[in-house]
C-alpha cells in the first residue's frame, strides 16, 4: 500500500534530536515500555487492515512461535531452536548437544532469509531499509493473524535473543 509506504518514509526522514541507545523511544528519547510498544504494534496492525477482536491487542512478543516454526522449516535442528529460545533441552540431549558457536552463527545466517528482518545497527541503516521494514511489518501482521498472539510473542523474543548473541560474537572477534 503506497499510503503505508509513504508514512514509513516520512518517519524515517525525521531526524532525532539526540542519540539514544534504545530502538523504541518516546518523544523524550526515553525507552518505551513494553506495553507502549505493544500498543503501537496493535495500532499499526489495525491501520494495516488486520482485524483485532474487541478487548484484544497484538503483542510483539507473540512473534516467537513463528520464529520457531520458520527455523524448523529452514532445517535448523530442534535442539538448537530450543536453545535459542531459552527452552530447557530435555533428557540427555541437554547435556550433550552443544553446537559450536561458529556452526550456530553460520546456520543462523543461512536461516535469516526465512524471517526477512535485519537487525538495525544505526539510524542510517534503518533509513536505507525502508522497504525491508515495510515488508517485515506486513509479514508480522500476516503471521500474527495466522499463528496467534502468544506464538508471535515467543518468535520475536527468540529472534532478538539470537541476533543479540550474533552481534556480541561479531564484536568479540
Amino acid at each position: 500500500n503506497l499510503e503505508k509506504l509513504n508514512a514509513i518514509r516520512l518517519l524515517m526522514k525525521k531526524e532525532p534530536k539526540e542519540d539514544s541507545p534504545y530502538l523504541f523511544v518516546d518523544r523524550f528519547y526515553k525507552q518505551l515500555q513494553e506495553r507502549n510498544v505493544n500498543d503501537i504494534f496493535t495500532k499499526a496492525a489495525k491501520r494495516a487492515g488486520i482485524v483485532v477482536p474487541e478487548g484484544k491487542r497484538l503483542r510483539v512478543y507473540s512473534l516467537r512461535s513463528v520464529f520457531e516454526t520458520q527455523m524448523g522449516n529452514a532445517g535448523l535442528p530442534q535442539t538448537w531452536i530450543d536453545m535459542m529460545m531459552g527452552h530447557t533441552v530435555g533428557g540427555s540431549r541437554g547435556k550433550y548437544v552443544k553446537p559450536p558457536e561458529a556452526d550456530w552463527l553460520e546456520k543462523a545466517r543461512e536461516v535469516e532469509q526465512f524471517i526477512s528482518i535485519s537487525l538495525v545497527q544505526d539510524r542510517d541503516a534503518m533509513r536505507q531499509n525502508t522497504t525491508r521494514q515495510r515488508d517485515a511489518l506486513e509479514l508480522f501482521m500476516r503471521l500474527e493473524e495466522k499463528y496467534g498472539r502468544e506464538n508471535m510473542e515467543r518468535l520475536m523474543k527468540g529472534y532478538i535473543d539470537l541476533r543479540s548473541k550474533e552481534l556480541e560474537a561479531s564484536e568479540k572477534g
